[in-house]
């Protein structure tokens, strides 16, 4: 009687080979599938290649994704004159550098890059990479891991924020500090500036895209992850007038949008445009949000509001941190999953517009701090001076009652007598 089951192999070779019938056939062992370029991580919804935008709430806001879908071109609208979608940009390009990822800026100086924030060296920063790089690493799937995108014990040097600052880490995200100045890695390079269009021009983008197309090929031909940033299009102060004539601007942003598709495994692009100038109610801005993957409006609150509420924190516990600067509307969202991040909805219920949030909800605003700015859910804060709210109430004691009743409630420095009638 046998005790050797009936589908097991026996290994008659010597050797410790795990595929006997790979050996018999002569066939060469399959090799490893490349790892991942840095910074660049399969996404949670649809394992395309994703890389982050620098701000790690923004990056929750794509539809589950997790980061920026390479491929894709993003709008960020900002409906004031205000310049809080710079930041946005700011920490993209930052990002990008910090990665060794190749940064091309289109339509301002070299002074725009000057103001690009350096990394965050504070302790509560640090434990918040740890805590998210922990995170991240539960939600990456076992077949994500062995292509090497698995991350080391938080002992490792690599998750350890130096005393320098400019020493980057070893993260999909990083998190930085606006009051620093980001000093540029060894390892990296500095920005690439395409100037903007000459005034004279009869084709004001032609020039823009010329040369874009020669660093595409270059970093097509090297594999290098290139990203696009273009601060406010359309600004009288950086473009020339015939620059905002629809048959200008559209073929531009077509061909924007083909690069996109032709160069899918490298390239992302990340627009700010200014509604004041050109409102949502027009048709050139609802065709620039219509060839865009993502469109998101920052909508900045009156100045008098947030004064308001800055006085009336002081004498409450809630942070001057926790106050909006303003509002977040999407008004698009790369396509993901509904239920895993934002979906379209509207008064026909079938996704095909209307008002998008995050993880279901659509009350979304940012915050703007001295060291950073992150998008949170808005919610409005807790009136702890109101007389119906849940303030604290001292007991009472019956012997300070005079008259009839049973007892008394005291509110503040005031005694409220409380009959009760059977």
């Amino acid at each position: 009687m046998s005790f050797r089951k009936r589908s097991v192999v026996l290994n008659t070779s010597g050797g410790n080979n795990p595929n006997p019938t790979t050996a018999a056939s002569g066939a060469p062992p399959s090799t490893p599938p490349t790892p991942p370029a840095k910074g660049v991580r399969p996404s949670f919804l649809t394992g395309v290649p994703t890389t982050s935008t620098g701000t790690a709430s923004l990056d929750a806001l794509l539809s589950g994704h997790e980061g920026l879908p390479l491929g894709s071109m993003m709008l960020i609208e900002e409906s004031s004159t205000t310049d809080f979608a710079g930041a946005l940009l700011r920490y993209y390009a930052a990002e990008g550098i910090v990665q060794g990822h190749n940064v091309v800026v289109i339509g301002v100086g070299e002074a725009w890059g000057r103001e690009l924030p350096g990394l965050s060296d504070r302790k509560e920063d640090n434990e918040d990479i740890k805590k998210k790089g922990k995170e991240e690493r539960m939600k990456i799937a076992w077949r994500y891991e062995a292509l090497g995108n698995r991350r080391t014990n938080d002992s490792s040097p690599s998750l350890q924020m130096g005393t320098d600052a400019s020493e980057p880490i070893s993260l999909f995200c990083h998190t930085y500090d606006l009051t620093k100045r980001l000093t540029i890695p060894s390892s990296s390079k500095p920005p690439t500036y395409i100037p903007p269009p000459p005034p004279t021009s009869s084709s004001p983008f032609s020039s823009i895209l010329s040369a874009l197309y020669a660093i595409l090929s270059t970093a097509s031909s090297t594999n290098t992850i290139t990203r696009v940033l273009i601060p406010n299009l359309l600004s009288p102060l950086f473009y020339p007038p015939s620059s905002s004539h629809p048959t200008h601007l559209l073929q531009f942003i077509h061909t924007l949008r083909s690069l996109t598709r032709q160069y899918s495994h490298i390239l992302t692009i990340m627009i700010s445009f200014p509604l004041p100038l050109y409102p949502r109610t027009t048709g050139l801005t609802r065709h620039l949000e219509h060839l865009s993957d993502a469109a998101i409006e920052l909508h900045p609150i009156p100045t008098f509001l947030a004064r308001f509420e800055m006085t009336k924190s002081s004498s409450s516990s809630t942070s001057t941190d926790d106050i909006p600067q303003g509002l977040v509307k999407v008004w698009k969202a790369i396509e993901g999953k509904k239920g895993t991040g934002i979906v379209g909805n509207s008064s026909k219920g079938d996704g095909s517009g209307g008002v998008v949030g995050m993880e279901g909800g659509d009350d979304l605003a940012f915050m703007l701090t001295r060291r950073r700015m992150r998008i949170e859910r808005f919610s409005l804060p807790v009136d702890e001076g109101d007389d119906g709210g849940d303030g604290e109430h001292k007991a009472h004691n019956p012997s300070s009652t005079v008259g009839e009743g049973v007892g008394g409630v005291e509110t503040g420095k005031k005694m409220h007598k409380v009959d009760l009638e059977f």
